[in-house]
Parts: structure tokens; C-alpha cells; sequence
């Protein structure tokens, strides 16, 4: 298997193809790096728990998401993403590696608030207060997962403290866990963090052709995707590297 180490040494690989490729297709791909993962309930999936659809109309029912890492979703931390283009747009997704940062070490919290922030299409300032009100009432979660805004799993992972940064899993390069869109900090404070990233480290955007797979380590990069024209359609699948290791 030709890319296995040109993705742990730059955390990226794109596939050039042409043709259709099945769910079983994809599922060869990533079994060359270890076990997928099965999501705790269905939730915009199709046929089983391990892919998921990335689109407009699909998950958050927004394009635009800010800067985050994938495995910030997963328990535990599964660290790759394959994402195949089933329908593309002019809507390509953002990289930005994280290895470098003139920030001190420092410990933070994180839980999956992503779409916590898109409760009643209002902008909160204060995450944290959101989850606390989703942890103590049971009706706003019902109505919340009823707009397929969020999911109860989710929901019910209660925030963790990580490092700042982590030994890589394989390489055991120093990396920066550090999930802007998921932080549990004030907004300025995330603002610096993504300004720093950007600035300390190298990035690209990934402009997709129908039939595209594409491969990262969350470890080593975090992505964003911003508004634009049409609706493509990807389809996810996070996955472990566990024949790697």
C-alpha cells in the first residue's frame, strides 16, 4: 500500500480518482490503517454507524464550520478522517497543520460545541453556560436533537482537560491538541489560538473533483469549511490506526 508513509509523514494524502468507488471500496482504504469508528447512534448515516454524509442539508445543516479537529468527536481520539466527494462545489476545505505554536503549554477543556452555538440561531459568547443548561434540561436536548442541530451522544460527553500538546500516537512528534471550534474558552481567547496556528504553521486548501478521496491525521492538522456555492456531498469516515501501531 503505496501511501502509508507519505500520510504519517505529512498527515495528508489525496487519492486522484475518476470512477465511483462503493462503501466497501472505502472501507478497504481505511482498513489498510486500522479499525473504523462505529458511532454511538445514527445520526445522518447511511447503512451503518461508520459513515457519516458531510453536507449543506446534512449534520449541522451548514456549510461554514470553524477550525477543529475530527477526532474531538470520537471516544477515544481516533485519529483519521477519509473523506470521499460524492458531488463536489466551488467549496473546498481548509488545512492548517498544527505542530507549531508560540504559546506556552497550558491545559484546557474541550467538549463537541460546534453546533451548540446554533441553538435558536443565536450567537452565544459563553459555551460553557450553553452546556450547562443542555446538561441540566432534558426538554431543550429533546428539542435540540428533534432539529437534528445536535446528538446525544455528544451531548453527553461531559468536557475533558487535554494537553496543549500531545505526543503523536505513532511518530511521537509533539502536536498541538488544540480544537478551536470545540474549546471550552472565551471567544477572544480561541480567536488568538487560531491566529497563532495560522501563523506558525503551513496551510493549504483542498478544491474537490467528483470521485476525490482524501485521507488526514487529526493529529497533525485541523480543517474548517466556509460557505459557498452549491451543496457537495462527502462522505466520512473516521478510523484508528491500529495495524499501524
Amino acid at each position: 500500500f503505496e501511501i502509508v508513509e507519505e500520510f504519517i509523514d505529512t498527515g495528508f494524502v489525496h487519492i486522484k480518482n475518476n470512477n465511483p468507488l462503493s462503501k466497501s471500496d472505502l472501507k478497504k482504504i481505511v482498513n489498510e490503517f486500522g479499525n473504523m469508528y462505529v458511532y454511538p447512534e445514527e445520526y445522518n448515516f447511511i447503512d451503518d454507524h461508520s459513515f457519516s454524509i458531510v453536507a449543506k442539508d446534512k449534520l449541522l445543516g451548514d456549510s461554514k464550520l470553524e477550525w477543529h479537529k475530527d477526532m474531538i468527536h470520537t471516544s477515544p481520539w481516533h485519529a483519521g478522517t477519509l473523506l470521499y466527494c460524492e458531488e463536489p462545489s466551488d467549496m473546498p476545505t481548509d488545512f492548517c497543520y498544527t505542530m507549531n505554536s508560540s504559546l506556552p503549554d497550558k491545559v484546557y477543556e474541550h467538549g463537541c460545541f460546534s453546533g451548540a452555538s446554533k441553538v435558536g440561531n443565536k450567537e452565544y459568547k459563553n459555551e460553557a453556560k450553553i452546556m450547562e443548561r443542555l446538561y441540566k434540561n432534558p426538554k431543550l436536548r429533546k428539542r435540540i436533537n428533534a432539529k437534528n442541530i445536535f446528538t446525544t451522544h455528544l451531548l453527553d460527553q461531559k468536557p475533558e482537560k487535554f494537553n496543549y500538546y500531545v505526543d503523536h500516537p505513532i511518530t511521537n512528534e509533539k502536536c498541538i491538541s488544540a480544537s478551536p471550534a470545540t474549546m471550552i474558552i472565551e471567544s477572544k481567547e480561541r480567536t488568538s489560538i487560531i491566529d497563532d496556528l495560522l501563523k506558525n504553521n503551513k496551510q493549504f486548501s483542498h478544491n474537490w473533483n467528483k470521485y476525490d478521496v482524501i485521507l488526514y491525521d487529526n493529529y497533525k492538522l485541523m480543517h474548517s469549511r466556509q460557505d459557498g456555492p452549491g451543496n457537495r456531498t462527502l462522505i466520512r469516515i473516521n478510523f484508528n490506526y491500529d495495524k499501524i501501531l
